[in-house]
């Protein structure tokens, strides 16, 4: 067996052997999983079981005809009351979502209704209520003016000189209505990153600490075959986070109908070749995460100071890859630089891939590049391995 192989099993054998390691790196994952599908569900189902919308309305003789063509909207609860005083209190209750007073009109002599509409906007419910009313009133006009129009002989196309017919031309549909699109990208790069983090600090911090680094140096195995059986054991415990994270998130959403609803839309579209770039892409980022986990445990004293390089790194990593679901608002996804921005490239690139938009120029660009910035930290912490100061400890 070579001696790369003999230190990687040594350093996969005493992480599984370490109970805070596989309660951190498996057992929580699939806790939030279950958790945030849950949510979902529950999300899901109060959006299926819409409420009627409790909208009150002030006592007007004169306009009992539109109040009756509001309650016949489904989903409409309206209730009429005596004063606008007493409307407000429900308002102010919360029994009411909108209140809308009505004048007393001439019918006769009336051109135009105007109808003051009471909410509170620090709810979103009453906000919606408010649309729907909105909605309801440019429905009846509409019919008024198509009455009007036909009196007149004119076609109702009259009062519509200009129509707009939206032709969606994306090739393909991609994961657009999926909440994956937003959560996936930022998701896999949190997972591969801290699938490490639970490692790292003990890989060679805790050695030197220990006093079992001198004994691993002093053994017939070349220190580039120490650091790289450390990193591969790294490298691979952060690939089965994440693999054990977002599995447990699709078979949780798959499996409940509600959650599958809310996930899962439509067909994700995404075909083997943009499957094989999603792949190639969280391995580079894997690589480039484990490499420089490895750089600061070698880099660090002891554990306590591992811990505080590696936390600085989860924040580095954090924001750019949050900042990523911004940039499809702005059009700087497409831009060139995108690709050689650590952490900020492989969240947009995974993100554009879901929508459909696969890029291959700049997939290759940033795979090659996360791949180039691994092989760096990985020389650093060879170079750091051959040097004797890799034991100091203050």
């Amino acid at each position: 067996m070579s001696p790369l192989k003999l230190v990687y099993l040594k350093e996969m054998r005493e992480m599984l052997r370490d109970r805070r390691i596989l309660m951190s790196s498996f057992v929580l994952p699939i806790f939030v999983m279950y958790m945030m599908t849950q949510l979902f569900a529950f999300i899901g189902n109060t959006l299926g079981n819409e409420k009627n919308t409790a909208i009150y309305v002030t006592r007007s003789q004169s306009l009992e005809p539109l109040v009756a063509s509001l309650k016949a909207v489904p989903k409409n609860d309206v209730t009429v009351v005596a004063s606008l005083d007493e409307g407000k209190k429900a308002l102010e209750e919360g029994k009411a979502k909108v209140l809308l007073e009505l004048p007393e009109l001439d019918p006769a002599t009336a051109k135009q209704v105007t109808i003051k509409a009471y909410f509170n906007s620090d709810s979103n419910t009453s906000s919606l209520a408010l649309r729907k009313v909105e909605t309801w009133a440019q429905a009846s006009n509409q019919a008024a003016l198509n009455v009007a129009l036909k009196s007149v002989n004119l076609p109702p196309e009259t009062a519509e000189p200009v129509k707009i017919t939206p032709e969606d031309q994306a090739k393909t549909k991609g994961a657009g209505d999926s909440i994956l699109v937003s959560l996936l990208p930022y998701m896999l790069i949190l997972f591969v990153f801290s699938g490490g983090l639970s490692i790292a600090s003990d890989l060679v911090a805790g050695e030197k600490e220990r006093g079992t680094l001198e004994t691993l140096l002093i053994s017939p195995v070349e220190r580039i075959q120490i650091a790289l059986g450390k990193f591969f054991s790294l490298l691979s415990f952060s690939l089965a986070t994440a693999l054990v994270s977002i599995g447990a998130l699709l078979i949780l959403g798959l499996t409940n109908p509600m959650t599958k609803k809310v996930m899962f839309p439509d067909s994700l579209g995404i075909t083997p070749v943009t499957l094989i770039s999603l792949v190639l892409v969280v391995l580079s980022m894997a690589a480039f995460f484990a490499s420089i986990q490895l750089w600061a445990s070698i880099q660090a004293k002891n554990m306590r100071e591992a811990q505080t390089l590696l936390g600085l790194m989860n924040v580095v990593v954090i924001i750019p890859a949050a900042f990523s679901q911004l940039l499809g608002l702005t059009g700087i996804s497409k831009s060139f630089w995108v690709s050689f921005a650590p952490v900020l490239n492989g969240a947009v690139s995974l993100r554009e891939t879901m929508l459909g938009n696969f890029n291959p120029v700049g997939t290759v660009l940033t795979i090659a590049w996360n791949l180039a910035l691994a092989g760096f930290a990985l020389w650093l912490s060879v170079r750091m391995f051959r040097s004797e100061t890799v034991l100091a400890k203050s």
